[in-house]
């Protein structure tokens, strides 16, 4: 390389001056750079391979049959670069090459309009870069500013998908955005082929390979970008970077793995669910810290029609991630003609089409034909650089029938006339010719260029047939020391030169023969995916054992870490041979499915086990027990994470009717059945039977009996509080960690107990699992259990016991306890430390932040429920509560709803839709009943399944509405003594404005109607809240002071009454509670009109309320005041029935 820069300058750029920097000074250089070299590679390679020299003059060779021009030496003089320069400027070869995009321009152009719709877009704030060049390296710059900025740009990823049959084009046609993209100053385009061979097991196979691309590019920049990405990656992803390493070795270098903390000794994994959803989170955060650097990024994903199920959820979520907000264009190519609606793509498409709306990304779908006749005349004659199309015709038709217009096959076509001499270049003449009448008698019309690639491949040597075989079995690219490896270890008869010349000398016929091409230092790739198509097709590569054998020497001679990143392809090569059965195969299938288990890939995990199930030996339960024990248990967990219900009962079936296994080895297969029953079948009542049962197998006794489960659970909770008390606050320091399997799934088994009994509404049982996870923390140690169930406690104590302080401290140490244990079950830990502690004993306000974390590490983690909960609580109820305004809650809610729906939390979701609708409700002015819960977000009659948490959330919402709308029903409905929500939430924040908002409906329709049954209820009320206070929660002294008003007014203690009121609405709004403002205002002027008849200063307040109202947000309310106001203040309209001095008191 270094003497193609000296004596050829024109193929290099001019070298830098002394001082300076090495490295490429923007990514566009980087780029330019990365180009250079591999296109240096390339040809000094070739240059190195093969004879050449100077021209002097051109003579006629008659020994070569094409009459291709001769090259005569002249001299040495030139370099070899220059020497290949002149060999590549022959005018008797057809140039194949510059063929470009014939007849596909309004398919580019549209493609290009995609492109264009993302970066116009980008151009809104790059007079406001995130990053500014300093010094070769990217420097950030204003970033808030540039966030700001960027979350007002909407619909920034573009999702595009090319179809045809194979051939037509459909990848040139994605790349020619490659010079669009390079254009950019900071913009990448990498790619990724799925393998036609083993592609359907392997999970993440393309996206692994872009990712990978993506990796290079960042370490062929090098620099403080380099270690700023690594810093970024590791600070997002903390303890998962492991996982995508092993995914993407390319990571490696710039990230490192995390050193082991305190979770990494936890011994029992986590349930399938959360690794799905950490992974999905863990890729989904790594792609927005790529797309912020490199701008935009653009994935093209080859060979769509293989992809597996795993692979194209990540795709789903990638493209759907509504919180990445930087410019992603994904291009997948596929074959229409391999897939159909109901095939794993198709449904795919389809469901991508319909999320595209909700998940602001734009689906582009842009189908190839095969080419017309006009458009392969223009071909011919762009290979043949001639300009007459009336010329070539003839032939364009007769190619038309032979090849189905298909581009591919066309070119292979061409090529092979030209290699048999049916089109030739005439000297004499100076221009090409044939004969038709020639060509068709010497040819057949043919649909597969397989077929004709084929009849190319057996005119090889016999040695460089094998090679190309072994090459396609290792997938769409490869590299040289990989494939010499598998040329020196299988046998065969071809040769018995196993060399690496040997091997060099082959790949550069290949290369030469135009099937395959280098893509990289020792990289090579197939030029298209028929080639490799055809290869496969050849009579060895056909042999089960042929694939067999090469599995078999790459695990006998690749080194351990390189095994491990190619454990898929290889397990795959092995199963190949269907006939081979044995213990070590299925130990490597194992192997491979745990792997993709940790990938959180289950459909692969899955097959790899039946496979390892499969190649089981017929005396598996006696040669094997352990290994055949943990296939089929592994088989049982991924059948049920997958929701294949009946094939997990199979292998659970299939173990137990074995023999009677000691409990230790099939705990984990048992704690399957029970999962079956609590999540699949939703037998809450048989799965608390079956823990209990599975409890008592593995010694452990949760119960004494059932009729004394009160009598033991509130023991057991005084008795733990007593016990926690005496411990210092930070006692966990002390405590070692939970190791034993036997103890871990204990604890996760009375956990499943605790929720099952939550949900039949057991609540004592509830408290008692809680005690009894406590108390086997402090025998055993700290779990990831534990932080969740101390704070249960907490809360328990303060729902049961009403001790505030007790809840208080217990949270916090729960909290502290959670960060030694791992984030694993952090956000179950915050979300019910928080909302149902300590929203009750610290100011509200303080606990949004927390709660906000909590939902990032939900979501990091794979918590998704909790996520959703916690996201839930920060962006809509608390600030509700709190009074906020209501347009920045709607402004968030879109956004929100589309996550929750996007991870499939039904829950959250539900109650985030009832919440957004009845905002909705009050931010906008209504026509009906304003109080029926029920819009175009949210319908009752979509919601057959009527739970607690529907029936509690809709009987909250409602009550919300009327409370502002029509009080004197919410009265009629809470005099009833209605405890709806408290019943279905109990000790959950939310209780407290519900409460209180009864207690104000009371008061209101006990002074209307002077009934004893409303005076009781409001006393009620009053002095629940009054006892909140008093017990020390900091959030209800308001509500405390309103209920006082309200209570002195119906005493008649008017002047107490007012001096309440008017502390009360200075205090809310001091704290900004604009609701309670507004609300408190209208009260106040209602006692004033009705009470103190002091007209004027009952209209001040209710105009006060309706501003209140107005910043509020809840223009529908303050529209229904406004009306009242001018009601009021409208004069009466006498009859003629009236005395006059009816009028005259009237109007006086």
């Amino acid at each position: 390389q270094q003497t193609m820069r000296q004596s050829s300058p024109n193929l290099t750029t001019a070298a830098a001056p002394a001082g300076a920097s090495s490295r490429p000074s923007s990514m566009k250089n980087r780029q330019t750079s990365m180009k250079n070299r591999q296109t240096s590679i390339r040809k000094s390679n070739f240059a190195l391979g093969r004879k050449s020299s100077a021209v002097s003059f051109l003579s006629l060779s008659d020994s070569r049959k094409n009459s291709e021009l001769k090259l005569v030496r002249k001299s040495d003089g030139l370099s070899k670069a220059a020497q290949l320069r002149l060999s590549e400027l022959t005018i008797n070869k057809l140039k194949t090459k510059d063929l470009g995009l014939v007849g596909r321009e309004q398919e580019a152009a549209a493609l290009k309009t995609c492109y264009d719709s993302m970066t116009n877009r980008l151009k809104v704030i790059e007079e406001e870069p995130e990053y500014t060049q300093e010094g070769g390296n990217r420097a950030p710059r204003n970033r808030k500013s540039y966030a700001a900025r960027k979350s007002k740009i909407q619909g920034q990823k573009e999702l595009v998908f090319i179809s045809g049959p194979s051939g037509v084009g459909k990848s040139s046609l994605a790349m020619v955005l490659k010079d669009e993209v390079a254009s950019t100053d900071s913009g990448l385009l990498v790619e990724g082929k799925i393998d036609l061979n083993i592609s359907m097991d392997q999970p993440f196979s393309s996206i692994a390979k872009a990712f990978g691309k993506i990796f290079r590019e960042i370490k062929s920049g090098g620099g403080e970008m380099e270690s700023q990405i690594g810093e970024d990656i590791c600070s997002v992803l903390g303890g998962d970077v492991g996982s995508l390493i092993r995914l993407i070795p390319e990571m490696e270098g710039i990230v490192s793995a995390p050193r082991k903390s305190i979770a990494s000794k936890l011994s029992l994994k986590g349930d399938d669910d959360y690794m799905k959803d950490r992974w999905t989170y863990s890729f989904r955060a790594l792609t927005r810290i790529l797309t912020s650097y490199f701008s935009p990024l653009v994935l093209l994903l080859d060979d769509l029609q293989w992809v597996d199920i795993a692979s194209l959820d990540l795709l789903i979520n990638l493209i759907s991630d509504v919180q990445n907000l930087n410019p992603l264009m994904i291009i997948g190519c596929y074959r229409s003609n391999e897939v159909s609606e109901g095939s794993i793509l198709g449904k795919g498409i389809q469901s991508l089409q319909e999320m595209s709306s909700g998940f602001k990304f734009n689906f582009t779908e842009i189908k190839l034909d095969c080419c017309k006749v006009e458009d392969i005349n223009q071909m011919i004659l762009t290979m043949m650089n001639m300009d007459d199309p009336e010329k070539t015709m003839e032939l364009a038709e007769l190619c038309m029938k032979r090849t189905m217009g298909n581009p591919h096959f066309f070119i292979e076509f061409m090529s092979m006339l030209e290699r048999e001499n049916l089109v030739t270049y005439n000297l004499g003449l100076l221009k090409w010719t044939w004969n038709l009448n020639e060509i068709e008698n010497s040819t057949v019309s043919s649909a597969n260029v397989v077929e004709l690639l084929q009849v190319r491949m057996r005119k090889m040597a016999e040695e460089t047939q094998l090679l190309l075989q072994q090459a396609a079995c290792l997938g769409p690219d490869f590299n040289t020391p990989t494939l010499t490896i598998v040329w020196k270890n299988t046998p065969h008869e071809s040769s018995t030169d196993k060399s690496d010349e040997m091997v060099t000398d082959m790949l550069m016929t290949l290369e030469n023969e135009m099937l395959i091409e280098l893509c990289g230092l020792n990289n090579y790739r197939w030029v298209h995916d028929k080639v490799q198509e055809a290869a496969l097709a050849l009579e060895e590569a056909q042999r089960a054992s042929f694939q067999f054998e090469i599995g078999r020497a790459l695990l006998m001679s690749l080194p351990e870490k390189q095994l491990e990143d190619e454990l898929f392809s290889v397990v795959d090569l092995l199963n190949r041979s269907s006939g081979k059965r044995s213990l070590d195969y299925a130990a490597l299938n194992l192997r491979a499915a745990n792997k993709a288990r940790n990938l959180s890939a289950f459909e692969s995990a899955a097959k790899y086990a039946a496979k390892g199930i499969a190649v089981l030996p017929d005396e598996k339960w006696s040669l094997g027990s352990a290994l055949s024990l943990e296939l089929y248990t592994l088989g049982a967990q991924m059948e049920l994470a997958l929701g294949r219900y009946d094939q997990a009962n199979e292998y659970c079936k299939e173990v137990f009717s074995q023999r009677d296994w000691p409990l230790a080895d099939v705990v984990p297969l048992r704690m399957v059945k029970g999962r079956l029953m609590f999540s699949v079948e939703l037998k809450f009542n048989s799965a608390i039977d079956y823990c209990q049962d599975l409890l008592q197998d593995m010694g452990y006794k949760l119960l004494w009996s059932r009729a004394t489960v009160p009598i033991q659970a509130v023991s057991s909770l005084i008795r733990t509080i007593q016990t926690l008390k005496k411990k210092p606050p930070d006692f966990y320091e002390e405590m070692g960690i939970m190791t034993d399997p036997n103890d871990l799934a204990v604890a996760s088994l009375i956990s499943r107990i605790f929720y099952s009994a939550y949900f039949v509404e057991k609540l004592l049982l509830s408290v008692l699992c809680t005690c009894k996870l406590v108390e086997l923390t402090l025998k055993k140690g700290m779990s990831e259990f534990s932080g969740t169930h101390l704070a249960s406690v907490g809360a328990f104590s303060l729902i049961l016991m009403q001790d505030y302080e007790t809840s208080r401290n217990l949270c916090q140490v729960a909290l502290s306890m959670q960060r030694m244990v791992g984030k694993t079950r952090a956000t179950e830990c915050e979300h019910i430390a928080y909302a149902y502690g300590l929203t009750w004993t610290t100011p509200i306000h303080q606990c949004i932040h927390p709660l906000e974390d909590a939902y990032i590490t939900g979501m990091r983690t794979g918590e998704t429920l909790f996520a959703m909960w916690n996201l839930l609580s920060s962006s809509i109820q608390l600030p509700f509560d709190l009074g906020k305004p209501l347009d920045r809650i709607l402004d968030t809610c879109a956004q929100a709803y589309a996550q929750m729906r996007d991870v499939s939390q039904a829950g959250p979701a539900l109650v985030f839709s009832v919440y957004w609708q009845m905002i909705t409700k009050l931010a906008t002015p209504q026509e009906g009943d304003p109080t029926k819960l029920e819009g175009t977000i949210f319908k009752p009659e979509d919601h057959s399944l009527r739970n607690n948490i529907y029936e509690g959330c809709v009987h909250l919402a409602t009550g919300e509405l009327m409370v502002f709308y029509d009080i004197d029903k919410l009265a009629e409905r809470a005099v009833k003594g209605d405890t709806v929500y408290e019943k279905c939430f109990p000790g959950f924040y939310s209780m407290m404005l519900e409460t209180f908002h009864r207690g104000v409906a009371l008061y209101a329709m006990a002074r209307k109607t002077k009934k004893r049954k409303y005076k009781l209820e409001a006393r009620k009320i009053r002095k629940k809240i009054t006892k909140w206070q008093n017990g020390g929660n900091p959030n209800v002294s308001h509500f405390v002071t309103f209920l006082n008003a309200e209570q002195a007014a119906l005493s008649k203690k008017y002047d107490e009454a007012e001096d309440n009121y008017s502390k009360a609405i200075v205090t809310v709004a001091r704290c900004g509670y604009l609701n309670h403002a507004a609300l408190f205002n209208e009260r106040y002027g209602d006692f004033l009109m009705t009470v103190r008849n002091d007209e004027g200063e009952a209209m001040y307040r209710w105009r006060e309320a309706v501003r209140y109202y107005k910043d509020w947000g809840a223009h529908g309310k303050a529209n229904q005041l406004e009306d009242q106001i001018e009601q009021q203040n409208k004069p009466i309209e006498l009859t003629e029935s009236c005395e006059p001095h009816e009028a005259t008191e009237v109007g006086e």
